[in-house]
């Protein structure tokens, strides 16, 4: 097996709330060349936070250095809702921005609000991407999923799985091909992986590992050492979101 592994949940700069490890782009690098990560899905910590357009240039930035290895993803304050449209035009037409990540924890606006529904309808114009850190009820996310079916939804953190109830999103991610989930850092328990995959299949699950507060061989090793066969593997470690960035 030659996985191309591509993450599609990573952070860049420096955090306010814990020390960053790897806070640049050259040394962002050398951990991917470590751990054998061809791509990185980056959003700012900056640009989720309190200032989107100096957190975006950022991104930008570590995009035009590397550009076979991030990919950029675009934030927006909800709690600003007349600057979204010109910042992800900004984003998407001047600094080659690839999809959206939203963070109604970190900016305490709900993903159901008129802002968040803009950035959705925005997104369906070109048939975007976009990553959430939550989604809220899975009533919610099936009801835009079947809206707007040419938009990617991807619901972070396995949905807040705890790896032993029931998942929550199994039902959306059944009917609603567009869906997907994304592994970072959840707790996971022991054949928790192998069960998602026996339930949904491996085409909806996309590997990341919220690098760089996260390590990357350790959330690798999550897929690599589960009992799954090659193709799952391969799917989730990266084919799946080749696939999504793509399309």
């Amino acid at each position: 097996m030659n996985p191309r592994i591509v993450d599609c949940h990573a952070h860049f700069g420096r955090f306010s709330q814990t020390k960053v490890g790897f806070a640049d782009a050259r040394s962002m690098v050398r951990a991917m060349d470590a751990a054998g990560v061809e791509k990185l899905c980056v959003s700012s910590f900056l640009a989720i936070g309190p200032d989107c357009v100096t957190g975006n240039n950022a991104v930008a930035e570590a995009v035009k250095l590397y550009p076979d290895r991030f990919i950029g993803y675009a934030s927006v304050n909800p709690n600003r809702p007349d600057e979204i449209e010109p910042e992800l035009d900004r984003c998407f037409q001047k600094l080659g921005m690839k999809a959206i990540k939203l963070h109604p924890a970190f900016h305490r606006y709900p993903i159901e609000g008129p802002s968040y529904r803009r950035v959705i309808e925005y997104a369906a114009r070109s048939g975007m991407t976009i990553l959430s850190h939550d989604w809220g009820r899975p009533e919610f996310i099936e009801r835009v999923a079947a809206e707007f079916p040419n938009v990617k939804f991807i619901i972070a953190h396995t949905g807040f799985w705890d790896g032993r109830s029931e998942l929550a999103y199994a039902g959306v991610l059944k009917r609603r091909k567009n869906v997907f989930i994304d592994l970072v850092y959840s707790n996971i328990f022991y054949d928790a992986l192998e069960r998602m995959v026996a339930e949904l299949g491996a085409d909806q699950i996309l590997w990341g590992s919220d690098f760089p507060l996260h390590d990357l061989p350790f959330q690798l090793g999550r897929v690599l050492f589960a009992k799954l066969d090659d193709e799952s593997k391969l799917k989730v470690l990266g084919g799946n979101m080749l696939r999504i960035l793509q399309s």
